[in-house]
């Protein structure tokens, strides 16, 4: 007994997946909790809007609430960058164009209807359950993230209810924080960049691609109030869903025009951004959204973008990528072969941020290991914009919040407001458009990251995608997940690293998932169902276990005996006392039914069997007789065909027949006559038995030549099978390869378009110069040279790859070649002027050719003309001669003085006549020369007065006074101001000796 309750005892296989069903329900509804709404966080309940800027703020700030009206049931958060030792009036001047209170937010104060809270300098802000937290600044590298740092509070904390406006201000701040606006639902409003006094932050937030209007600051307010009044609440957990029909309608047409069926993705996100769409596009039901999306591209284009809100940062959740760095990276780098590169894949990468993140792990764990393997990392996402964006590798400034300072001084180069990533970097991350759940995935890789994909598509779907990964992946490769997401479904398939940071390695052995779609696309019961069916199972269990125990027991004592079959006559299963009937055979044991009958049974078996399989009905054969242990028993063999999933099987029944009353025999001498006849029958009865007895015989070798052939069949079907799930196999991995070599030609032809525009720029920035320059290498041989170069150099198109050496030049008094050297040993400039042959003069530079990478990789030579310039330098030399010559031919003494009074040139009579030269007179005041002999009052208001006049007047003097060497004299002093230019004036003083007139 103990042996029949065993399997009474074990779970239930409905009970199983009923169990697995729940777990899978729970871990969803787990990460449908992290996208809704909080209720402990949405107080208080009336919209947040955080209003941004930097420089041209003020201006931008007035202007927006002097057109707000102040009843719109709104709080409004200030936040500008201040310099932290100034002292702000922000509030004051705000409050002079808004009828709502202004003032500075003090730490721990709620957000307030119709109330302006501004930011006071000095300060980081953040929000938890509606209070304002004043924290002290963080300014990594200098960088004010100040923006960036609320608006991802504001989104943590308020969700849909968050608004964030970006107004006027220069680099890149509020970029990321409204990428958290948005990823968490709320609304995100920039002013038109052309608007603003600077377009820095506002032309930065837009291209991102996720704004939701693109604004004057006069329209706005009117924005904001129409929000709001549309808006509704996040709808309760039994709040029914839109109609299956309708989302249809708005799936097709998203596929019409972008390709995309987002019938996989879960139905509950969905919903909430369509509903979303409907709010800004203020249309009353989603019939009327649907009419919209038919007559207008540009929303079906909008709805797409909203679907696709995949917003990422860098190292987002450090301790992960700590773990994952930690306890599995090293493995990837063990014991590969020196030219194996290591491949990644990171399927829905959004803008690239998760991608280059990985790459800079992989590159640090290279160095930490002295590893020479190339990495290659598969970046991919459904949209084509994130993608435009992830290539660039340009980031935020306020990316210094997610990045190490010695990471970013290691991987990224600051230019301007932004971070672009190093070319080592860029180099090893090919990105691509990839449908994950339509395209066929990359293969033989060693790591696969999706952090942020699983929470938007249903079960099924990640189930399908597990089995994708693993399909992907090499034996022990790395799976890292996200934090809301799990293998659940399939954990034989990954092994945990790391559970609390959904860190996976594949399952060594397991036989890859991916191509038995059957096995992934069960076909669920709806909730309604599983619900009702969860519901009733407590109160129904233990009437069922009452009935299957009184079930079993009638068929242990009433049932017949029975065995299934199938078509090779092997036993599947047997039911009762079967030993009566059945006996082990001598030998190798086997379970065929024909081998193991008792005597008188066979031909039964194979004369119902066959007219059952023959007939596909129910074929008995009553009255048969078998030898059951030394004694006779009469029964009737009953075969019924059954339907399984393999044709062929059928259910034998061996019935008893209840034995009759034994009659007195006949009289001894009784039916004399009929002897003969009887022992005929007898004779002919046993040679009818022979000849069965042979038939059986032949049967059975038939039967067994049969299974012979049938199992030669078999291993010849299980060969061909083997054989095309290699070339299935095979087939998967040409399509992978293509996939790979098409996603490579998809990135070097953007390289290649990139090359082309800067090459045509290069050339279009070198001809408009009119600049001629040569290009050189490391050998002195000519790389390039822009055409004007030809005047300079006797170079044609066919002189390139030749050494500058074999070249002729028109300079008269340079060695191209020796100057060239120089610089090559060097690497010093060298920078001189030079003259051709025909008179025109040129200033040459010769520097050293340097790449991105600072390495030496030739010479670059320029000659800007400048014979206009000698020629103009020779005239004023000519006419300063002149001047000079004239000057020193008058017999007056000469002074050219500055607006400081600083002498600038003298003549020579001022030199014979004073006994002084210029040594001790340019440069120096007037009232210094001769030991101050020329420092009085009434000279200083003479000059003085020059100074304050008009231009070209003259101021006259005469003045007695001893000087040295030549006594006292009396002389005639004329002062004249002169105009050199518009910026700089000379005075000029004449001084004629008049004592002997």
């Amino acid at each position: 007994m103990a042996a029949e309750e065993k399997p009474a005892n074990e779970p239930d296989q409905s009970a199983k997946e009923q169990v697995q069903k729940e777990k899978e329900q729970k871990e969803d509804a787990a990460a449908d909790a992290a996208r809704e709404p909080r209720p402990d966080l949405q107080k208080p309940s009336l919209p947040v809007v955080a209003v941004c800027a930097s420089a041209g703020g003020l201006e931008a700030f007035q202007e927006f609430f002097r057109h707000m009206p102040a009843h719109g049931d709104m709080a409004f958060v200030v936040v500008q960058h201040l310099a932290p030792e100034s002292e702000s009036h922000l509030p004051e001047l705000l409050a002079r164009h808004t009828e709502m209170p202004v003032s500075f937010i003090s730490d721990g104060q709620r957000v307030q209807a119709n109330t302006v809270h501004v930011l006071p300098p000095d300060a980081e802000l953040g929000i938890m359950h509606g209070s304002l937290q004043l924290m002290d600044p963080i300014r990594p590298d200098g960088h004010d993230l100040t923006i960036d740092v609320f608006l991802r509070s504001l989104a943590d904390d308020q969700r849909e209810r968050a608004i964030c406006l970006i107004l006027s201000g220069t680099g890149t701040d509020g970029t990321l924080g409204l990428k958290a606006i948005k990823e968490h639902g709320g609304l995100a409003l920039v002013q038109d960049p052309d608007t603003a006094e600077y377009p820095g932050m506002p032309r930065s937030a837009a291209e991102t691609g996720l704004a939701d209007a693109v604004l004057p600051l006069a329209e706005m307010p009117q924005r904001l109030l129409a929000y709001e009044q549309r808006a509704v609440p996040p709808p309760a957990p039994a709040a029914p869903a839109f109609p299956t029909d309708r989302l249809n309608k708005v799936f097709l047409l998203l596929r019409s025009q972008t390709g995309h069926d987002f019938a996989q993705y879960k139905k509950k996100t969905l919903q909430r951004r369509l509903e979303r769409r409907m709010t800004i596009t203020q249309v009353p039901d989603v019939d009327a959204y649907v009419t919209l999306l038919q007559r207008d591209p540009d929303e079906v284009e909008k709805l797409f973008r909203e679907f696709l809100i995949g917003v990422t940062q860098f190292f987002r959740e450090p301790e992960a990528y700590a773990a994952l760095k930690d306890e599995a990276l090293p493995a990837l780098f063990v014991d590969r072969a020196g030219d194996e590169p290591l491949r990644a894949w990171v399927p829905a990468c959004a803008t690239g941020e998760e991608a280059y993140s990985l790459a800079i792990l992989l590159e640090e764990c290279k160095e930490a290991f002295e590893s020479t393997h190339t990495i290659q990392i598969f970046a991919t996402d459904i949209d084509d914009h994130a993608i435009e964006q992830a290539r660039r590798g340009r980031f935020p400034a306020s990316i210094a919040a997610d990045v190490s300072p010695e990471r970013l001084q290691r991987f990224f180069v600051q230019e301007d407001h932004t971070y672009r990533v190093k070319e080592e970097i860029r180099k090893s991350v090919i990105f691509a458009e990839q449908n994950l759940l339509q395209d066929p995935p990359f293969s033989n890789l060693d790591l696969i990251s999706c952090r942020n994909l699983f929470i938007y598509i249903d079960t099924e779907s990640q189930k399908n995608t597990l089995a994708m990964f693993h399909y992907a992946l090499e034996e022990e490769g790395i799976l890292f997940l996200g934090p809301s997401e799990n293998v659940a479904g399939l954990t034989d398939l990954f092994v945990p690293v790391n559970d609390k940071w959904r860190i996976f390695r594949r399952a060594p052995g397991k036989t890859p998932l991916w191509r038995r779609q059957a096995f992934l696309s069960r076909p669920r019961p709806e909730t309604g169902q599983r619900e009702a069916k969860t519901e009733t199972a407590p109160d129904r269990a233990p009437h069922r276990a009452e009935r299957t125990l009184i079930e079993e027991m009638l068929l242990d004592h009433f049932a017949p005996a029975a065995v299934l079959i199938d078509d090779n006559y092997d036993i599947h299963y047997t039911h009762g006392p079967i030993d009566r009937y059945l006996k082990v055979a001598a030998g190798e044991p086997r379970l065929n039914v024909l081998e193991m009958a008792r005597e008188g049974l066979k031909a039964a078996l194979i004369t119902t069997v066959t007219g059952a399989r023959d007939d596909q009905e129910t074929v008995s054969q009553d009255g048969v007789t078998v030898q059951t242990n030394g004694e006779s028993e009469v029964i009737d063999v009953i075969a019924r065909p059954v339907a399984t999933a393999r044709p062929g099987h059928v259910l034998l029944v061996f019935d008893r027949i209840t034995p009759q009353p034994k009659t007195a025999p006949p009289a001894e001498g009784a039916g004399e006559e009929e002897k003969p006849r009887v022992e005929a029958l007898r004779r002919e009865l046993s040679a009818t038995r022979q000849r069965l007895q042979s038939t059986i015989q032949e049967l059975q070798i038939s039967n067994e030549e049969l299974r012979s052939t049938n199992e030669e069949l078999q291993s010849s079907n299980e060969e061909l099978q083997s054989t095309n799930e290699e070339l299935e196999t095979s087939r998967e991995e040409l399509q992978s390869v293509n996939e790979e070599l098409n996603t490579v030609n998809s990135e070097l032809q953007e390289r290649n378009q990139a090359l082309i525009k800067a090459n045509n720029d290069l050339n279009n920035l070198l001809r408009g110069t009119e600049i001629a320059t040569l290009f050189l290498d490391n050998h002195l041989n000519i790389r390039r040279f822009t055409p004007s170069t030809t005047e300079i150099v006797n170079l044609i198109d066919a002189d390139t790859g030749r050494p500058l050496k074999h070249i002729a030049s028109n300079l008269r008094d340079a060695d191209l070649v020796e100057e060239a050297e120089y610089v090559l040993e060097t690497l010093n400039t060298v920078e001189k002027e030079v003259q051709t042959d025909d008179g025109h003069w040129f200033n040459m530079r010769i520097l050293p050719y340097r790449t991105a990478r600072n390495a030496i990789e030739g010479l670059v030579l320029t000659f800007a003309e400048i014979t206009d310039q000698k020629e103009t330098e020779a005239e004023l030399r000519a006419e300063r001669a002149l001047a000079r010559g004239i000057v020193n031919a008058v017999d007056a003494s000469l002074l050219v003085l500055d607006e400081a009074f600083r002498v600038v040139s003298a003549n020579h009579s001022f030199y014979e006549s004073f006994y002084t030269d210029a040594g001790a007179t340019v440069g120096k005041t007037l009232y210094e020369l001769g030991n101050g002999q020329w420092d009085f009052p009434e000279l200083r208001e003479l000059l003085q007065e020059v100074v304050d006049g008009p231009a070209g007047e003259t101021v006259t003097y005469d003045l007695e006074h001893d000087f040295p060497h030549i006594g006292r004299r009396t002389v005639h002093l004329e002062a004249r101001l002169l105009e050199v230019d518009d910026e700089s004036q000379m005075i000029l003083l004449t001084i004629e000796d008049v004592s002997d007139r």
